[in-house]
């Protein structure tokens, strides 16, 4: 794929955020019971 580049990159820090984000919020509801 030719410009498989900065967007990749973009994409994969974009999901890497979420994904983050996503198990700290599971943590959050999990140690409030």
């Amino acid at each position: 794929m030719a410009g498989a580049g900065p967007e990749e990159h973009l994409m994969l820090a974009a999901a890497g955020v979420a994904g983050i984000i996503g198990i700290a919020r599971h943590r959050e509801f999990l140690d409030a019971g």
